[in-house]
């Protein structure tokens, strides 16, 4: 079964020309592909390649719009950091000045410039300092605020990858800066579970089957998720249960593998899916897993329904996890988010 998953995002606002000096290029739409790199089961992340610095030196991202920072290793500046697909960035790049990283999220002051420390929920960590650089795309170029890491720690060290993109809503976002730089307001995701996918800057083409559900406000890509239906039985749950988070909303985090549900949420959940695959060999291996490896077909579809009316079938390939056991990879995120 094949499964695409098309997401368009659009930039709110722009910021201080002073922050992001005018790129001399304008996008029209440039697709960028992506790659899955795979886990036991499915896909742990999706990557996309850039080129940034000078000389121009090719970089694998993790593709994040639950963050807002990208970062990468550059020459002689990791304490602590993992082993990359490339070596260190070796170029010119200038340190950010205090002045113009005032009030960012997870950044602050130090006597040689900006410096950030981010946190990731499954308890990554990540900390350098900011500088400028070229960033080239296929027809478009800009000036470049990002991270260079001193310290990875977690999943973060031992992936491959050799930085995370910061796709989200913050100031120093891919996304915000090519926007406030004058170069395009909008971008694209569209991922398969077949390992591959395409990021799209600028406006994407569609055809006539795209159904689109509304972009809540804030700080993250928050959209509305209004019922769920596990196999054609709705959950007894009302529109509000859904929002039952920190982030009142279903936030969309390309960065994250885990499907996470606010605890009344996942409690329906679980006592549906009991309901209908049975609750024969349970092992204590997470929060819903089998001591045998169960046919996909005991496991029944999932549907999300959103505001406007956009529906998003889930089948068992996309939400059971198999290797020697069967476990259903959704969790109850247990007030964290």
């Amino acid at each position: 079964i094949k499964m695409l998953v098309f997401i368009v995002f659009y930039a709110l606002g722009s910021l201080s020309r002073t922050l992001f000096p005018l790129s001399t290029s304008h996008l029209g739409s440039t697709g960028l592909p992506l790659q899955g790199h795979r886990m036991a089961g499915g896909f742990d992340y999706f990557s996309v390649r850039l080129h940034i610095g000078r000389p121009s030196s090719p970089r694998d991202f993790i593709l994040d719009t639950g963050s807002s920072l990208t970062y990468t290793h550059c020459r002689n500046s990791c304490a602590h950091c993992g082993t990359h697909r490339h070596h260190p960035l070796n170029g010119t790049v200038r340190l950010l000045e205090c002045d113009r990283c005032k009030d960012v999220p997870s950044v602050s002051c130090s006597h040689s410039g900006c410096v950030y420390r981010l946190h990731y929920m499954e308890g990554s960590e990540a900390a350098g300092y900011l500088v400028q650089d070229g960033l080239r795309l296929p027809s478009a170029q800009l000036q470049f605020i990002f991270g260079c890491v001193k310290t990875e720690r977690g999943l973060i060290y031992s992936q491959a990858a050799d930085g995370v993109l910061g796709m989200g809503r913050g100031p120093l976002a891919l996304s915000t800066q090519l926007h406030s730089s004058g170069i395009t307001d909008s971008f694209s995701i569209c991922f398969s579970d077949q390992g591959y996918g395409a990021l799209v800057l600028g406006h994407a083409e569609h055809d006539a089957e795209v159904t689109w559900t509304p972009l809540l406000g804030g700080s993250w890509y928050r959209i509305q998720l209004l019922a769920m239906y596990v196999g054609g039985t709705p959950l007894p749950l009302s529109p509000s249960a859904f929002a039952s988070n920190a982030y009142q909303g279903a936030v969309v985090d390309s960065g994250s593998t885990d499907l996470l549900l606010p605890t009344v949420v996942w409690t329906a959940l679980r006592a549906e899916l009991l309901s209908q695959v049975g609750p024969h060999h349970l092992t204590q291996q997470g929060a819903l897993c089998y001591d045998t490896l169960l046919p996909l077909a005991a496991f029944p579809p999932l549907t999300f329904q959103f505001a406007g009316g956009a529906r998003l079938l889930l089948p068992p390939t996309n939400y059971v996890l198999q290797t020697d056991v069967s476990c259903v990879y959704i969790f109850d995120n247990q007030g964290k988010g």
